[in-house]
């Protein structure tokens, strides 16, 4: 079981303990700003509700977890945004010291969290899920369990190779009306850029639509004009929102469309990899967790990222049909890919991991969508080694490449300028953690086979 007894339930201060505390010299009240009255806000309704702030019966546990969490998360809204800032704000409120105060905050209220979550059994995804989520993120922006040198302070994370950065793009741009959790992927533009080459359309030689006016057909003519010559000239890792639109309503590639899903942040909790006090990995529902052996013939992959806090996330792939969860004719049309984690965004390290019983035995940092390199996968091997995941059985294996850079010939045939050899190393997890430069001397590893 990964979450063990927690001990006690913890006091929590009351508004005006808080108050006294962070407010500069218990005197400056208008030193309060509008993100950290979302704190007392939240401290003051759970006090209001939960009366002394003492441990809950099973009937109270679940209005407790609500009242808890918010607070949580207006403790960590309030610390992100103020990560880096100055010891001392313009109005002259010590910002450190509040730092100090609302981490602490934020802290006994996970460990009730956990006290409650432990003590009613309460192991779901919306719960346990998201208080280990949340007690990861509080050792990234908070002042409290950084983990000494490994620390999360997400400095070493790595974004989406330039050649898939449309999916993050197109993602921020239809968030807010995406409702099947989908955006273009990168293959998408590609399929719209091969049809544009493959049937030769240049400037003035593609199908309209009908337009009211002529000024209004003009204006179209102009920007698509301007979209395929950008294509040609620049290739397409560099489109627009507006030029890849113009460019998929000439191509009418409809029927070969593939979109990414992406995880919401509920599915994040639910498929995360918890590190349990035995060293072994559960799920959000407390058992062990069990992928398939990786082979990538049959493509059995279990693939994983590792978010900004450290939480690792994963998907078991294979035998499984994509986008269960859109419409019927939509189901075969999607792919899950690395970048579906975490929307295209910053993680850690991605790659393919297996997990046997609970048991870490092989994680790689081999994914196409980040390519990390040495460094990155060293950072997440070092954080699961400071979370106590047993590393003992566990096999490294790093590939090292260079991200690629792409470029169109004469033709406009997209061609590398770095080719495709990747260095293999075969490594022992727990080696690897003390020694980032350990290689594996053995040739007949040393280059993937194809």
């Amino acid at each position: 079981m990964p979450l063990t007894n927690p001990g006690q339930f913890v006091a929590i201060s009351t508004w005006n303990e808080f108050k006294s505390l962070t407010d500069n010299n218990g005197l400056l009240v208008s030193g309060r700003g509008k993100n950290i009255t979302f704190v007392d806000k939240a401290l003051k309704e759970y006090w209001k509700t939960a009366g002394a702030g003492s441990a809950p019966t099973a009937q109270q546990a679940e209005r407790h977890l609500a009242l808890l969490s918010d607070l949580v998360q207006a403790c960590l809204t309030w610390l992100k945004l103020k990560k880096g800032k100055l010891k001392t704000n313009k109005k002259g409120t010590n910002v450190n010291n509040r730092k100090f105060f609302i981490s602490n905050m934020a802290d006994a209220a996970l460990k009730n969290i956990g006290f409650i979550i432990y003590t009613h059994g309460l192991y779901t995804p919306n719960q346990y899920g998201s208080y280990v989520f949340h007690k990861s993120k509080l050792k990234t922006v908070g002042t409290l369990h950084f983990g000494g040198e490994v620390g999360r302070n997400g400095n070493h994370t790595i974004n989406v190779d330039p050649h898939y950065q449309i999916e993050r793009t197109m993602y921020l741009h239809n968030k807010t009306t995406n409702k099947v959790k989908t955006s273009i992927s990168a293959n998408q533009v590609m399929d719209v850029f091969e049809y544009i080459k493959t049937n030769q359309i240049r400037e003035n030689k593609f199908s309209m639509p009908n337009f009211g006016s002529q000024r209004e057909q003009n204006k179209f003519t102009g920007k698509v004009n301007s979209a395929i010559r950008k294509v040609f000239e620049n290739g397409v890792d560099n489109l627009t929102i507006e030029e890849y639109n113009l460019l998929d309503q000439i191509a009418n590639v409809g029927t070969k469309r593939r979109d990414f899903d992406v995880m919401s942040k509920d599915q994040r909790f639910a498929f995360m990899a918890i590190p349990g006090e035995n060293g072994l990995l559960y799920d959000a529902s407390d058992q062990p967790i069990t992928t398939q052996d990786y082979q990538k013939a049959q493509h059995r992959e279990n693939m994983y990222a590792m978010d900004k806090y450290g939480n690792i996330i994963f998907k078991i792939m294979g035998g499984i049909r994509q986008g269960g969860d859109l419409p019927e004719s939509r189901q075969f049309a999607n792919k899950f890919n690395h970048s579906s984690f975490n929307a295209a965004g910053d993680v850690i390290c991605a790659g393919m991991i297996t997990i046997q019983n609970g048991r870490l035995l092989r994680i790689d940092n081999n994914s196409g969508h980040y390519k990390p390199n040495r460094d990155q996968l060293h950072k997440c091997v070092s954080i699961l080694d400071d979370d106590e995941v047993d590393l003992s059985q566990c096999q490294v294996i790093l590939f090292e490449y260079r991200r690629e850079q792409y470029q169109y010939d004469d033709n406009r045939v997209m061609k590398t300028a770095t080719g495709t050899f990747k260095y293999v190393h075969t490594l022992q997890a727990a080696n690897f953690v003390i020694n980032k430069e350990l290689r594996d001397n053995n040739p007949e590893r040393a280059m993937e086979p194809d």
